[in-house]
């Protein structure tokens, strides 16, 4: 009963900050007329997120560290004021290269800690952080497209959890992610899919305008198996530098990266799903 009660209260917890986060994210998008809101929200998404990763990475006890730190910091200031101005292909293949880095990381680079501080990986890891949290700008045209890549996310990650605790036996990564499983994977990647599929209609219904209904649930299924992807290269990071949470920063939730993870991959890929495949 105790167990079931301490259960209960980190789940109260995690749902208050993510109702924190949303209101927040609601707050940029509706103050988004004012110059430089979502730039500067997604300049401190950045800032925090490698601040992050190159502690996890233990690159911040000393000089060097500290100087690749600048080199991401500089990378987060800079991306908002540029990447919205780069061409989509350029966008894309730069995501396209990042999801084939993530992946090739999951199978190559193993659990083991870092042999040695990987500066390199972390100044790479830092700027993609600050990239991704600059495509912030580029969904904020309408709520709906600012609020999707999230709900993709959250949607997977709800149903990945349920589904893993109803019917999941086989681990998916067990020296990644022990607790994650193929079961939970498949409910994550069928909810986003079948749900969004549903709010297509629903739309429809509440905009009296066309919404291509298949496009929205092709998103799902795809930003969803992109975020599983996200998640799983950001817990290899955990895994490797030893630790269960990037930091205490969100209660229930841990730090940026735990709760955010998932959507550095999808941001990107949202704005080119958008630009080539439009939902409305």
């Amino acid at each position: 009963m105790e167990r079931r009660d301490t259960h209960a209260s980190e789940l109260t917890v995690r749902i208050r900050t993510g109702a924190l986060l949303t209101l927040i994210l609601l707050g940029a998008f509706q103050a988004r007329q004012v110059p430089g809101i979502l730039e500067g929200l997604s300049t401190l998404l950045g800032l925090l997120g490698c601040f992050e990763l190159l502690r996890a990475m233990g690159l911040l006890q000393g000089r060097w560290g500290w100087l690749v730190y600048a080199g991401t910091a500089l990378c987060c200031l800079l991306f908002p004021l540029y990447i919205p101005r780069l061409p989509i292909p350029v966008l894309a293949a730069a995501e396209g290269a990042a999801a084939a880095a993530g992946l090739l990381s999951l199978l190559l680079s193993g659990c083991g800690p870092f042999p040695r501080p990987p500066y390199i990986r972390g100044l790479l890891g830092g700027a993609a952080i600050g990239a991704s949290f600059a495509c912030l700008p580029l969904l904020g045209d309408s709520l709906f497209t600012l609020v999707l890549p999230f709900a993709a996310c959250v949607l997977t990650d709800a149903a990945a959890y349920f589904g893993g605790k109803a019917l999941g036996k086989k681990q998916l990564a067990p020296l990644i992610s022990p607790h994650k499983t193929v079961a939970g994977s498949l409910c994550g990647t069928l909810a986003a899919t079948v749900l969004l599929w549903l709010v297509g209609f629903l739309l429809q219904a509440w905009l009296h305008r066309p919404v291509y209904v298949s496009r929205l649930s092709l998103y799902g299924y795809t930003a969803s198996l992109l975020g599983q992807l996200g998640d799983l290269v950001f817990s290899q990071v955990k895994r490797r530098a030893g630790i269960k949470d990037y930091s205490r920063l969100l209660p229930g939730h841990g730090g940026l990266l735990d709760r955010f993870d998932s959507a550095l991959f999808v941001l990107p890929y949202t704005v080119v799903f958008l630009w080539y495949l439009p939902l409305l």
